[in-house]
């Protein structure tokens, strides 16, 4: 099942074309493979996870449903930051949504900092304004 719907051949045309690559890029990592089936299959699904990847920078969209888009942490602390919003479930997301958030949230940070800042300043200054030693 695996094989018809997400690699489009048998595991073993798909093994055949890892071990080429292996055979000239990693030999000593291939020996290894063939004595460890796990790592053989580790090393199968890496393949998918590569050509997915392709698939997606490809714009083949007749392999649409397979598109990987190595992200990193990056989506995760995405998802952190919009729980609780609009733009919580992934569906509702749209980039001029997502621009219009980081930048009024963006703003109002800044806006607290400065007027964090502007209190501390006025506070100075009254401090210096009544100062024993300015008299």
């Amino acid at each position: 099942m695996i094989q018809e719907k997400y690699f489009g051949k048998s595991f073993e045309k798909i093994w055949e074309e890892v071990e080429n690559y292996f055979k000239s890029a990693r030999p000593e990592m291939l020996a290894k493979m063939q004595s460890n089936p796990k790592l053989k299959m580790a090393n199968i699904f890496k393949y998918y996870f590569v050509l997915s990847t392709q698939y997606a920078l490809n714009g083949d969209l007749s392999r649409k449903i397979d598109f990987q888009i190595q992200c990193g942490p990056a989506l995760g602390a995405f998802n952190q930051y919009v729980k609780g919003t609009s733009l919580e479930v992934w569906r509702n997301r749209h980039v001029d949504e997502i621009g219009m958030k980081l930048i009024r949230d963006a703003s109002e940070i800044y806006q607290k900092a400065f007027s964090i800042h502007q209190s501390e300043s006025i506070t100075s200054q009254k401090k210096l304004e009544f100062s024993p030693s300015l008299i």
